[in-house]
């Protein structure tokens, strides 16, 4: 009996090793996918081959062996395979749960804006045919003081709004699709240093995010209500010895119109198109390109920005070489 035991012992022993050298050979029958985002790139660790259950265990000691992407929040992971591997499937791995989410079928790795941890992402290939599973780990890098409040989604919006004490302002909440509200109390010195990088000057300080993009600053919580609920015509207007301009902006929270009212008054002959850009204080719109006519130049578009009264804004005509910048004034609602 000791002896069948003995031999039974050796005939699984030698399964297993087996076993793990079938594993190993299929794991380096090819290179592993490797993950890039500019100059940094990781190379993704084998999992497993073939139709293999996961378990949180097989996951677990992989994703210890992985190497971490770090990805700034402008960053995509962009996956290349080797040349014998096709039919990817990427999918973020639960390691709570222990399952798989959000299959995807595309080579991009995106991280998520306000999740800080390290995420693991599993790829799925077929090698020469033959299914196998690699494994990489992503952390998105905490770039901008106020990076936890924004929309995940970054083609979506977001309020962001700093108060000076809980309760002065009302707890706002816009709920239209693709918006979702922050907001944080407290003394101004210590919301200027909790956020450096917006700029806050006083309370209360509201803030629209498109994505990454700020896209509106207000000091003034009625003309955020108002530019959730109406649609006004805000008119801003400046001049130098050459010109005379109106700007029109018409503004809802779903419409960002403009217009452009631009009367010459120099002696010079001018027959070139004249190019129309606008400037705020941290963005720049390249408007509109257009000809005098009767000496009047007037264009339209769509701005980058949801305007605010006491926006700093600049008009800058360029033709021919030449440039000219006047400041603009806000006049009132039309």
């Amino acid at each position: 009996m000791p002896a069948a035991i003995i031999i039974l012992s050796i005939f699984f022993l030698n399964t297993f090793i087996d076993s793990d050298k079938e594993e190993k050979i299929k794991a380096s029958d090819s290179e592993a996918p490797v993950i890039h985002a500019g100059n940094k790139k990781v190379k993704a660790v084998f999992l497993s081959s073939g139709e293999t259950n996961l378990t949180k265990k097989m996951v677990a000691d992989a994703a210890k062996k992985a190497a971490v992407l770090r990805l700034a929040p402008y960053e995509n992971g962009e996956v290349q395979l080797a040349e014998n591997q096709d039919r990817m499937f990427l999918s973020e791995w639960d390691p709570i749960a222990g399952k798989e989410l959000k299959k995807q079928d595309w080579y991009q790795i995106e991280g998520t804006i306000n999740r800080f941890e390290p995420i693991i992402y599993l790829i799925r290939v077929n090698i020469d045919g033959r299914p196998a599973t690699y494994l990489t780990k992503v952390q998105m890098l905490n770039v901008y003081s106020y990076q936890k409040h924004l929309n995940p989604d970054l083609t979506k919006h977001s309020f962001f709004i700093l108060s000076d004490e809980e309760g002065k302002i009302d707890n706002f909440s816009f709920n239209e699709p693709g918006y979702i509200t922050s907001q944080v109390n407290g003394p101004l010195a210590e919301l200027q240093n909790m956020y450096p990088d917006l700029g806050i000057e006083k309370l209360p300080s509201i803030y629209i995010f498109n994505g990454l993009n700020r896209i509106f600053k207000s000091e003034d919580m009625d003309e955020m209500r108002s530019l959730t609920t109406e649609v006004k015509t805000h008119v801003y207007e400046g001049a130098n010895g050459n010109w005379q301009v109106q700007f029109n902006a018409e503004q809802g929270i779903y419409k960002r119109n403009a217009e452009f009212f631009i009367t010459y008054k120099g002696t010079e002959p001018i027959t070139e198109d004249i190019d129309i850009s606008l400037e705020g204080e941290h963005w720049g719109w390249g408007a509109a390109e257009g000809s005098l006519q009767s000496g009047i130049l007037a264009a339209s578009g769509e701005t980058p920005v949801f305007l605010s009264k006491s926006d700093k804004l600049s008009i800058v005509l360029r033709w021919d070489g030449k440039e000219e910048r006047i400041a603009l004034g806000y006049k009132g609602e039309k």
